[in-house]
């Protein structure tokens, strides 16, 4: 495993995540954390649909990467820039982007966005 990804579950926050089994009742296996798809701090809902139960580490990455844009602002930079506005020259970002979407081309990318990322009401 790539040391920074070692970094990140030795982590307090990763430690944090993982520990949590429930959280307003909805039951979760160990480890996995609720995603707001479209954060709430940008106007997402906190209900079923814009939430996705995700295991702790992916989710780390994903805000890691994309930082607290919605998946409509990330697919827009992604076609307008390519993988490398995310990355920008960071071999821990790079290695992050690896652990989700492996060697996928930039328009898989946003077809795995679209489909695993976005409530299905916000992405034409």
């Amino acid at each position: 495993m790539a040391k920074c990804l070692k970094k990140i579950r030795k982590s307090k926050k990763h430690r944090k995540y993982s520990k949590k089994c429930s959280n307003a009742g909805q039951n979760r296996p160990r480890g996995a954390t609720r995603h707001h798809l479209v954060p709430r701090s940008r106007g997402g809902k906190n209900n079923s649909e814009n939430i996705k139960v995700i295991d702790g580490l992916p989710h780390q990455l994903w805000h890691r990467l994309f930082l607290n844009w919605t998946p409509r602002e990330v697919i827009k930079a992604l076609k307008a820039c390519g993988r490398d506005f995310f990355i920008r020259d960071s071999k821990e970002l790079e290695q992050a982007w690896q652990y989700l979407f492996g060697g996928r081309s930039d328009e898989a990318v946003i077809e795995c966005i679209k489909r695993d990322w976005s409530p299905q009401t916000t992405v034409a």
